[in-house]
């Protein structure tokens, strides 16, 4: 059954990550993180590397959520974003997009 988790990933110590959590992240098919550009690692991500089972091949995307004001890039960025989650979903995958 598809699923879509939201996960915190709190002040950055993944020892600090709820029980539910950490299973969120290992039983998800797909783990969406945020990065400010595509060429800048996923600060969420680095935090949770350590809980993924690299022999699951738990697919990786990298959400980009530039750091500007203008509100029309932003608009634009949050649209192509939800759409890559709503595909997701759709296709039956249980995501768990860190936060």
């Amino acid at each position: 059954m598809p699923e879509l988790i939201g996960i915190g990933v709190g002040p950055g110590d993944p020892e600090l990550l709820t029980v539910k959590a950490a299973k969120a992240i290992q039983n998800a098919d797909t783990i969406m993180c945020p990065a400010s550009s595509e060429d800048r690692p996923s600060i969420a991500f680095s935090i949770v590397s350590s809980l993924i089972d690299k022999s699951k091949n738990q697919e990786i995307i990298k959400l980009i959520f530039p750091m500007t004001k203008d509100k029309d890039i932003l608009e634009a960025t949050w649209k192509k974003n939800a759409k890559i989650m709503a595909e997701k979903v759709l296709m039956g995958k249980m995501l768990s997009i860190l936060q």
